[in-house]
């Protein structure tokens, strides 16, 4: 979303509508295909439906909540919060890959 607005000078609110399209379309994309992928491997019980349960609303909120913050929080405020979010997604991952390659 910063690029959109940086590089592209598409006004916040544009950004932000186009950034959560994309999120939602993207969503529905892959989890259409992963659950389908899931029941042609194994039926409906491969479905790990715990999971779908949570996701769904997840993203359905998040996109509810992410326009309206828009106008309150900053671009580069934004911007910083995204970035610590990726990078601390990174270093989980890191640990897990690391750990799972020590111990296994």
């Amino acid at each position: 979303m910063p690029q959109l607005v940086k590089r592209n000078r598409l006004p916040f609110p544009v950004a932000v509508a186009t950034s959560v399209f994309v999120v939602i379309a993207v969503f529905a994309a892959a989890g259409v295909t992963q659950i389908s992928l899931l029941v042609a491997g194994g039926g409906l019980a491969a479905v790990p439906w715990n999971v779908v349960i949570y996701t769904v609303p997840g993203v359905i909120i998040g996109g509810q909540i992410g326009p309206r913050l828009q106008g309150k929080v900053s671009p580069r405020a934004l911007e910083n919060a995204i970035g610590s979010l990726f990078a601390m997604i990174g270093i989980a991952m890191s640990y897990i890959a690391i750990r799972n390659s020590f111990f296994s």
